[in-house]
């Protein structure tokens, strides 16, 4: 976000980032140890996120965009059974039969 005077606008706590900090989790999750040999987590701000409760005003986007937001990653995201069908639904449309 850019100010009238062409600044950067930078918030962390609204999530508004410089392009340096909107990249850094892409690189910690790139470089870190402690993600070796771990697949299949969400992470945020430079670090594994969260299991959030599964309340729909944790999902809720305020007027602002961003105020109320909770940093974390819902449970529907990290579904088992749900990434499987959605597997087979991809594979299905695709035609594609990928190895599992």
């Amino acid at each position: 976000m850019i100010d009238e005077h062409g600044n950067p606008n930078i918030d962390p706590a609204r999530d508004v980032k410089s392009v340096p900090m909107g990249g850094a989790t892409q690189v910690w999750c790139a470089t870190s140890s402690r993600l070796a040999e771990m697949g299949g987590v969400f992470c945020v701000d430079c670090d594994i996120a969260p299991l959030m409760k599964e309340q729909s005003d944790q999902f809720s986007i305020s007027e602002n965009h961003t105020e109320g937001r909770d940093k974390g990653v819902a449970p529907y995201a990290i579904d088992p059974a749900a990434a499987a069908q959605l597997w087979s639904v991809s594979e299905q449309m695709t035609s594609v039969k990928f190895p599992t």
